[in-house]
């Protein structure tokens, strides 16, 4: 996973694109709170043509687990847990 996002951060956002085609995939936007940050709107590319957007949910947890992973490098944490429970059985 940590060889497939290149991530910029302006102005309190993050943009996470996939590193081998460039196409921006998922936009969040941080603001502090008591524990450190947080992420309190995000939105995530629809194109069906260049990426198969799953539901809510799923999407939510895959972002959770890049930025653990690709930003905090945080092993197994719980948003990596998370989206490992959603992913589909072909994928495990």
């Amino acid at each position: 996973m940590d060889d497939k996002w290149n991530a910029l951060v302006e102005g309190g956002r993050l943009y996470l694109h996939r590193s081998w085609t460039g196409m921006g995939v998922y936009e969040a936007l941080f603001a502090a709170a008591s524990d450190g940050c947080r992420i309190v709107h995000a939105v995530v590319a629809g194109d069906h043509d260049s990426y198969r957007r799953r539901d809510d949910e799923y999407e939510s947890a895959l972002l959770e687990a890049v930025v653990e992973w690709v930003l905090l490098e945080v092993r197994n944490g719980p948003g990596h847990k998370r989206w490992q429970r959603l992913r589909p059985d072909s994928w495990r």
